[in-house]
């Protein structure tokens, strides 16, 4: 039995599935998907190996749970994303998201989208990265 440690996601894939990839512990790499708009809810759950995502500028929405509890360390989230659901990036180690574009208040779910009270610090200050140092989270520098 192979197990898949990097994926390349072809660019003909518009949504990765619900569950596509729902506790592929091997996973530590994904790549392309180029026309992907999607991120379903508990795609890459529990994906405990998962180190390093490039989310497409095609994405528009990241469902609900979709890297909870995977490895991620840091992320940029695309201009192109409207919408964030809940616990979308909970439970991962995150220290960096870099916010290309705004995301409306009313697509940011409030449940634990990400670690801390990173919502509302970006809510209040825009695009930009965003650090967790010591367990405080640092608004570094606005733009894209």
């Amino acid at each position: 039995m192979q197990l898949i440690a990097y994926l390349t996601i072809p660019d003909s894939v518009i949504d990765i599935g619900s569950y596509a990839f729902y506790n592929c512990i091997n996973l530590e790499s994904i790549n392309g998907g180029n026309s992907v708009v999607s991120i379903g809810e508990y795609a890459f759950y529990a994906c405990t190996d998962l180190t390093h995502i490039t989310i497409p500028e095609s994405v528009n929405d990241i469902e609900e749970k979709a890297f909870f509890n995977s490895e991620l360390k840091s992320i940029i989230i695309p201009e192109s994303v409207k919408s964030i659901e809940k616990e979308a990036f909970s439970y991962t180690a995150l220290t960096k998201v870099v916010f290309k574009g705004n995301i409306y208040e009313e697509n940011f779910s409030d449940e634990n989208s990400f670690f801390g009270n990173l919502r509302d610090i970006y809510l209040e200050n825009g695009p930009g990265t965003y650090i967790l140092k010591n367990w405080e989270i640092v608004w570094e520098y606005k733009g894209k």
